[in-house]
């Protein structure tokens, strides 16, 4: 199996945690398994081209070059991503877990779209 298909498969590991989770908790840090969702398909996606990088920083840009502008993949859905990162950031800095299960049901289905998105390409 190539790198690739192994970040992909990685990413819907993540994705059925984060839905195995709502199920049982509604808790904030499904965010940040959404975000590894997508993180995943993104590593994958780069892989694919012979990118890597070092940080989550990186990948969002080189993601954003080599897939975003060049209309390769759905710009509504790079910004979920980035939004995520954020959420992610604030709820885990915060050691809140007052996000809405509206929210959070919302990212979930998000990181499902990107991923459905994402193996279109590998």
């Amino acid at each position: 199996m190539e790198m690739e298909q192994l970040w992909m498969k990685k990413a819907e590991k993540h994705l059925e945690a984060g839905k195995f989770l709502f199920d049982v908790t509604q808790s904030s840090s499904i965010i940040d398994i959404s975000y590894m969702t997508m993180f995943s398909a993104v590593k994958a996606l780069l892989i694919k081209r012979g990118i890597e990088c070092k940080t989550h920083e990186g990948l969002l840009y080189l993601f954003k070059v080599n897939y975003v502008d060049n209309n390769l993949f759905s710009r509504h859905l790079f910004e979920k991503f980035c939004l995520c990162k954020e959420l992610k950031t604030v709820y885990f800095n915060s050691y809140s877990d007052d996000l809405s299960k509206l929210v959070i049901w919302q990212y979930l289905n998000y990181s499902r779209d990107f991923l459905d998105d994402a193996w279109e390409l590998i």
